[in-house]
């Protein structure tokens, strides 16, 4: 668990200490969640008052969050991505393999929490969180910031090739794969960052000083390791 604090947020990094079974919050209010661990512990690290976490399906679709959020029912609305400008809620994300991604501005005082695997990443999502803070909240691009938390990487990250060729369809020129002694592997920071510079910000916007990877550390929830694991770590931000 780290916690880290930047102008006017603040953020959680979850490991496999606070990690949970998402089946066990699925439908349960906000002002429910609170007091329950780890919520309440979180809670008191980054002082948010409410919550919000989508049901994940790899798309390219999120929600924005207005109000105090503490009637949000956890996991029941389908996205991967949400806005806010509320302060003190914490918008929130649950992986274990996929990238958590933060995405803030500190000029419209704006926060996206985002969950991104190969899939969300080829599908767009990035585009589509970057779109509509421009075209709903007047961002610029120039004064974002992205961070990212822990994911698989190309050190254990193997694929096939027909997940090659998915991706290849839609970025035929990606060099976020490793080949080496008859193995293919790939690195969704390496995607990642081609991803964001296509979409007009620089490498210079992306912060991975939080990031390791999630199949060879011992400290996070990987479904590439422990594929039967239900559990998911947790990454929630929140505007101070």
């Amino acid at each position: 668990m780290r916690i880290k604090e930047y102008k006017e947020i603040r953020i959680f990094w979850g490991d496999l200490k606070s990690a949970i079974n998402p089946d066990t919050i699925r439908g349960k209010l906000s002002s429910e969640l609170i007091t329950e661990r780890p919520f309440n512990e979180i809670q008191k690290n980054i002082h948010c008052h409410a919550f919000a976490f989508l049901n994940q399906v790899h798309k390219a679709e999120g929600k924005i969050i207005i109000g105090n959020c503490s009637d949000f029912p956890m996991l029941t609305h389908d996205g991967d991505y949400l806005i806010t400008q509320e302060k003190n809620v914490g918008i929130g994300i649950l992986t274990a393999d996929c990238l958590p991604i933060i995405v803030y501005d500190p000029v419209q005082k704006i926060i996206s929490s985002i969950h991104a695997g190969w899939k969300g990443l080829t599908r767009g999502i990035i585009k589509q969180v970057l779109l509509q803070l421009q075209q709903d909240f007047f961002v610029k691009l120039s004064d974002l910031v992205v961070m990212i938390g822990s994911s698989a990487d190309d050190c254990c990250y193997e694929v096939k090739q027909d997940f090659v060729d998915e991706v290849h369809l839609h970025y035929p020129h990606t060099k976020a794969f490793l080949y080496t002694s008859g193995t293919i592997k790939f690195s969704l920071v390496k995607y990642l960052k081609e991803i964001i510079i296509e979409n007009g910000l620089s490498e210079n916007q992306l912060d991975v000083s939080n990031f390791e990877c999630t199949i060879c550390s011992d400290h996070y929830c990987s479904v590439r390791k422990t594929n039967k694991d239900p559990n998911r770590q947790l990454t929630v931000v929140s505007l101070k």
